[in-house]
């Protein structure tokens, strides 16, 4: 368990007296050196080299404690490390930054609440300095400048060409469609062939049918685009052209603004890729996911190989203590022989060790057969268990987890508005449609 310092950083005592610490003297100066040339406190904790106290790791509070600390400026007990010059500016640069405010405008505000990175999905951050940027650090950072007068400007011209040009959001989609997937095809056939060959009772063949009825269902899709369109058009109708930003008008028509690093960092002819609803989009992926899991034999075939390994080593870790204990005996055993080879031990005088030796390697002997044998029984009977569950199970994902998402695919590409591609993570790609 750490313990927290009782004199402070920079400082040790020696026969009794406080005095400086070299190795922390050059840490202290380098924090407060490195603040005022415009670092972060946190940029400062991960640089650190000189651990803060045993066990402890810098943090940005302990670089704030540091630059505070006026014993840093000489006391009866401390010598003085900082000039009252710099502590003073330091301190001051401090107390400026903590008090000064990002003031955000309400329409900047709903915009940033609206906006995010196409790359990775993360909402934009806007700085003090009024640019914009993704600070996801899985993230590649934006190539130029984006200030707020060239996102606000970007969106008034939209929502300015839909008002004037009302047919822009003209959208006909069919209410409902039913799409059929391999999984429909194989009920059919199973159930037209147990019609024919007579395989299967009248009540078997109806719960089938049932089964097959509920998988079509599920695969009916209903779009509410028609009702969005009327939408849409009843709230810009009556509008005329924009001066300044509309914030009730931007959050009635607009769901999310998808910023597209490739298109804004070399222009339209660098990225092709069309304007796509989340919600679609999402559906498809969670149709390519559904598909992945249930149509692959790979999959089953590598989960079966996992449970084998994952069983096989359940009792590894006892079974290679006791070979290693083995080991050792076998080598203690030598030594004494040893000893007694050399004349550095009389004949008689380790029969005890030799004795005590004997006794545990016998037991372990036979705990190790055990183990072995019971890892085996165990193992196989549960394998079988593991594997038969594996292949009567289904796995459907019924709405979009981002978490899962992110853990088992590769990518997701727009090939166009009608559909995706959706690669996992090993090198499987499912193409799945985009069903508004």
């Amino acid at each position: 368990m750490s313990k927290n310092r009782r004199i402070p950083f920079g400082y040790m005592m020696q026969n009794g007296i406080i005095t400086t610490n070299p190795a922390e003297v050059l840490a202290v100066l380098t924090i407060f050196s490195e603040y005022m040339a415009g670092k972060s406190f946190l940029s400062i904790a991960i640089n650190m080299k000189v651990p803060y106290s045993e066990n402890k790791i810098w943090n940005k509070n302990m670089v704030k404690r540091v630059l505070e600390n006026e014993k840093y400026l000489g006391t009866d007990v401390y010598p003085q490390l900082i000039s009252e010059d710099v502590f003073r500016k330091v301190n001051e640069r401090k107390s400026a930054k903590a008090t000064s405010l990002c003031i955000i405008p309400d329409e900047l505000r709903e915009i940033r609440n609206l906006t995010v990175c196409k790359e990775c999905g993360k909402r934009l951050f806007r700085t003090k300095a009024e640019l914009w940027d993704c600070r996801n650090h899985e993230c590649r950072p934006f190539l130029f400048k984006m200030t707020d007068e060239m996102l606000t400007g970007a969106i008034l011209n939209i929502l300015n060409t839909v008002i004037a040009n009302s047919m822009l959001i003209e959208a006909e989609a069919a209410v409902s469609e039913y799409i059929s997937t391999s999984e429909i095809h194989c009920k059919q056939s199973e159930i037209d062939r147990a019609i024919d060959n007579g395989t299967k009772t009248a009540e078997e063949i109806r719960n089938d049918i049932l089964r097959l009825a509920e998988l079509k269902y599920k695969h009916c899709t209903y779009s509410d685009v028609n009702q969005k369109t009327e939408l849409l058009k009843s709230l810009i109708d009556s509008r005329n052209q924009l001066n300044t930003l509309d914030i009730g008008l931007l959050r009635s028509c607009i769901k999310r603004i998808w910023r597209c690093i490739n298109r804004l960092e070399h222009g339209p002819k660098y990225c092709k890729s069309p304007t796509i609803d989340e919600e679609p989009l999402h559906n498809a992926i969670v149709r390519a996911i559904n598909e992945f899991y249930n149509c692959s034999d790979d999959v089953a075939n590598i989960l079966k190989s996992a449970a084998d390994a994952v069983l096989s080593g359940s009792n590894d870790n006892e079974i290679k203590q006791i070979e290693q204990r083995l080991k050792d005996i076998d080598q203690a055993r030598n030594d004494f022989v040893n000893l007694i080879a050399t004349g550095a031990c009389a004949p008689n005088s380790l029969d005890d060790e030799f004795a005590r030796l004997y006794s545990e390697e016998e037991k372990l002997s036979q705990k190790l057969l055990s183990l072995k044998a019971q890892a085996n029984t165990e193992s196989n009977g549960l394998s079988d268990e593991i594997k038969a569950d594996i292949d009567n199970s289904s796995f459907e994902l019924r709405q979009y987890d981002d978490v899962l998402v992110r853990k088992i695919v590769e990518c997701v590409k727009i090939l166009n508005k009608e559909e995706i591609s959706v690669t996992f993570k090993g090198g499987y790609e499912i193409k799945s449609e985009l069903l508004t």
